[in-house]
């Protein structure tokens, strides 16, 4: 039996304002603030439906109620013509990690994607005390970067900026 078969999800681009989406995004945010004694604000612009290129769910069908349930998260937005900035990733905590790791093949799934709009780089920025979001990132690849738009005029004292350059795996 595979991980596929005890484990069935799709992964389905919807619009930025999705009902599902912004439940995952408040719970994404919440869960971000709870690491801060103050609230840090967001450094530089924040995404929105302006300007997300693509915005991912990772859902589940429940196999015992029929239910779907929505267990990740991930946008896209245009930082310039080669690269392309991870936002508002999430996967609820229930379903991180082995064996279905979801964080992974949500990034995967935005390398195909940025790839298609001609990216070559995925960016993040992400807390310096998100210890797990950055151990997630340097182990799928993700290396240190300079701050990069809107970030590079923003003091972000608390920010961390990483890039993975996108194997062109995905013809």
């Amino acid at each position: 039996m595979t991980t596929e078969d005890t484990f069935p999800f799709e992964i389905v681009a919807v619009p930025w304002n999705d009902c599902n989406a912004v439940k995952l995004r408040q719970m994404q945010h919440d869960e971000f603030y709870s690491r801060y004694p103050e609230d840090p604000g967001e450094p530089g612009k924040s995404m929105d439906a302006e300007d997300c290129l693509l915005f991912l769910l990772i859902r589940q069908q429940v196999k015992e109620s029929n239910e779907v349930k929505y267990v990740a998260a991930a946008g896209l937005r245009k930082v310039d013509d080669s690269r392309a900035e991870v936002k508002r990733m999430f996967v609820i905590p229930e379903a991180r990690g082995p064996p279905f790791r979801l964080g992974e093949r949500l990034i995967s799934s935005l390398e195909q994607h940025a790839q298609q709009f001609g990216f070559d780089t995925l960016l993040v920025e992400t807390g310096s005390f998100n210890q797990q979001a950055l151990r997630f990132y340097h182990r799928i690849g993700f290396s240190p970067c300079a701050a990069f738009p809107p970030y590079e005029k923003a003091k972000a004292p608390l920010s961390v900026f990483l890039e993975k350059k996108i194997v062109q795996q995905f013809q």
